[in-house]
Formats: C-alpha cells, structure tokens, sequence
C-alpha cells in the first residue's frame, strides 16, 4: 500500500515506520481516477486492507483519525497522499488550466493556510464554495474556461443576495483566488481585474449597533450588586469583553493560568496546536491590564460558579462549560444573553422577561438589545478612547492598528472626537498664554 497503515497505533502518512505495515499483496487499490502523490495531493484516500477504499478526505489530519479509528476495530488501515490523475497536455506534465474550479479552490486554500488562521481560512473556503457552485451550475468544468463576462455575472448574483459589506469581502476573497490562477498561468492575465470591489464609504463599513457605554455600565453595575448573578459566567463575560476589548477568539483562549490576580493583568496567548489560536497569531499575544475589581470578579467566579473541567488537551479554560472549553458559537449566545437590558430594567420592546423566549439559550440573537462580542468590543475600544486612554494605548490592549480603530471601532461623532484628543492640547495654542510667557521673560 502507499502510504502508512495502521492497527492499534497512531501514524502518519510521513513515516511508514508507524502502525502495522500491510503488504504489497494486501493493499487494496486506490479510488478509480486517483493517484498516489506524496509532492502536492489534492486529498488523502483513507483504504483498509480488509473493507478496500473508505474515503477520501481533503484534510490530513481527518484522513489519519479515519484510519486510526477504522484499523483499532477493523485490520490495518493507511492514508495515501493522492491526486486526481491528469492528462498530460505538455510533455508529460498536467495544464493547470485543467484544474476543475473546486480542486483549484482546494488547492489555493492548502497555500493560504501557512499564513493565516484555521477561522480565517473557513471563512474564505465558504465564500469559494457559493462561487465554486455557481460556476459549476453554468457548466464550468475547468478553470481556463472562465471569463471576464462570468466574473460580473457573479457580481451581479451576489449584489442582490447579500449587504455591500459582505459583498465586499465576497470579491475580495474571489479576487485574491483569481490572482492565484494567474499565478499557476491557469487563467489569462489580468483576469482578476475583472472581479469588482464595491466602492464603500465609511459609514456602509460601520454598524451602529454596539453596546453603548449607557447600556454596558448600568448591566455591569447590576452583576456586581445582584447577589443572584454576581460572579456568574454571565457577569465574568461582559467584565473580561467590556474592560479589554479583547476579540471573541481571545476570550475563549484565556486559561485559569492567564489571570494574574497578584499584578491585576490577564495574559492573552496563541495556542494553536491545542485549540486557541489568536487571529494576528504570535503578534496577538500581550498583556492586558485590569481594574483590581475585576480581578476580584474572576476570582469569586473561580471559586464559586466555575467549571471545574479541563478542555480536549488538558487545559482548564477560565470560562469553561459543563463539557470543557466552549465553541465560538457557544461564547456568542452567551454573549447575547449576558446584554440584554431586561435584566435590569423594563424590556425596551415590551415584553415580559419571564414569558420572553428571548432569553432561551438559542434565541438570544433575537432579541433587538442583544449584542455580539464584536459589538461589545466595538463599544468597548470607543468608551477607552473616551475616558481618555491614549489612542495607542487602546491600540496595544485591544490589538489592532490606529488606522483599524479609526475607521471599523472608533464609534464616537467627529465633534466627540475633537472633545476626546483636542481640548487637552488647546490651552497649549492660547495667545493669551504665550503673552505671559513673554512677559515673564
């Protein structure tokens, strides 16, 4: 068989050396249309000695659990680096414009994740698949066979199912893919100019709809005087999201062992190979510094509300659920709920709280006061700036650039702006004061 095969043991497709090797006369073939290919493999075929080929999978990681999983209950079992065999167009070697649109996407996809996160990279794999569906609906079986005329038909498609704002970060993904093409000499140069980028002003970017500081502080105000929910997973959210503006991804990857409650600061890490990673990677990790108060909120929620449980690689996750460390979906419905105003006041929408099915664990996101963690940390950056944080400051806490809190967090109207960074210098431009100092002179 090509590739490793297993019994009992773990492997790798790397190093044969692992598991239980079967012999020639064992290994079942591969998947008609498939060959082994150790350089540059579309996917891995996961084959078992007894049943043959089970599957093949774009991901090496899930090919080995497959196998690891089918040959501790079956016979030994390998994964095989393998791709779509080609026909040969130059010299023996395969026309990348033979590419079909969806292996060209998966191709394009293993490039990018060397240098961007598993999230992002999601992201970017479900907005090739609306385009990778629509082209094959139109009869497209290779790449070489798209045209500019196809590109703004797509443009047009999608222009009237989606917000600019998504439609925005639709073609620049598409963009980047085509400009990938061009690179492998798939596709015509000059292609990729064809996709077009809607043209957004600042206010299409922005979404109003943050938390407020009226709204975040009366709510934080009520956790800490509620004897009911005070230090509760709800209250420890919105502290942690409110106070450091930290990304949703970086609240869920806080440990036990990140609160530093001796120095008042929390410690935000890049873990990928165990589950957490942060979306600028190595250049997210910082600490951040919190009221003692806060501390104190952790500390009580430790003791008395948390968890005791321990994640899928043996960490203990600071906001932890009954199975471990929450999913990302999970940390938002929390979210959600923890914003909403009835809680301490009457519903704004009139309703009743105790009949409101928006305060269901799945119906959170329904409710119109509701908030994200993404709005929170909006808010949150725009509340720093106003109670007079220097704006490189809440750039170094929050982990984004001044040009990025400018334009997508920074909430505040251009004359609260000019009250926020203006007025402490204006004294400074007085020439009244500048008469005096003459004087004294």
């Amino acid at each position: 068989m090509n590739g490793t095969s297993v019994g009992p043991k773990p492997h790798n497709d790397a190093d044969a050396s692992l598991g239980q090797k079967p012999t020639a006369a064992d290994a079942p073939e591969l998947p008609d249309g498939l060959e082994p290919d150790h350089h540059d493999p579309d996917s891995f075929s996961v084959r078992c000695t007894t049943c043959g080929p089970l599957n093949t999978i774009d991901s090496r990681a899930r090919a080995h659990r497959k196998a690891d999983n089918h040959g501790l209950n079956c016979a030994p079992t390998g994964v095989t680096p393998v791709s779509e065999i080609r026909v040969a167009t130059d010299g023996g070697r395969p026309d990348p414009g033979d590419l079909s649109p969806r292996k060209a996407v998966e191709r394009y996809l293993r490039r990018r994740r060397a240098d961007a996160t598993e999230a992002t990279v999601k992201a970017w794999k479900y907005r090739l698949k609306l385009f990778v569906e629509w082209v094959e609906g139109i009869g497209i079986e290779r790449v070489e066979e798209i045209r500019p005329y196809d590109l703004d038909e797509y443009y047009e498609l999608r222009s009237g199912a989606v917000a600019v704002t998504t439609l925005e970060g639709e073609m620049w993904t598409l963009r980047k893919f085509i400009e990938y093409l061009e690179q492998l000499d798939a596709i015509d140069d000059g292609l990729s100019e064809a996709v077009r980028i809607p043209d957004l002003d600042d206010s299409e970017r922005s979404n109003d709809a943050v938390l407020e500081p009226d709204d975040a502080l009366p709510l934080i105000e009520y956790y800490r005087n509620n004897e009911n929910d005070r230090a509760t997973r709800a209250h420890v959210f919105l502290e942690l999201a409110w106070y450091t503006g930290a990304r949703q991804g970086g609240i869920r990857a806080l440990d036990l062992r990140d609160v530093h409650a001796d120095e008042n600061y929390l410690s935000v890490c890049h873990r990928p190979d165990t589950g957490t990673p942060l979306k600028n990677k190595e250049d997210g990790e910082r600490p951040i510094a919190v009221p003692a108060e806060i501390i104190e909120v952790l500390q009580e929620y430790i003791r008395n509300h948390r968890y005791d449980v321990h994640d899928d690689h043996g960490r203990q996750p600071l906001l932890s659920s009954a199975k471990g460390r929450p999913t990302e979906n999970t940390v938002r419905n929390w979210s959600y709920l923890a914003t909403q105003p009835c809680l301490h006041s009457a519903c704004p929408h009139g309703k009743e709280r105790d009949t409101c099915k928006y305060t269901d664990f799945t119906h959170g996101s329904k409710c119109p006061s509701s908030r994200s963690p993404h709005r929170i940390r909006t808010g949150s950056i725009t509340w720093q700036l106003d109670v007079g944080l220097p704006p490189e400051v809440v750039a170094e806490r929050v982990n984004a650039t001044l040009d990025v809190i400018e334009q997508h967090y920074d909430a505040a109207s251009a004359r609260e702006q000019m009250e926020r960074r203006r007025r402490p210098y204006i004294d400074q431009l007085e020439l009244d004061g500048d008469a005096d100092t003459e004087a004294a002179e």
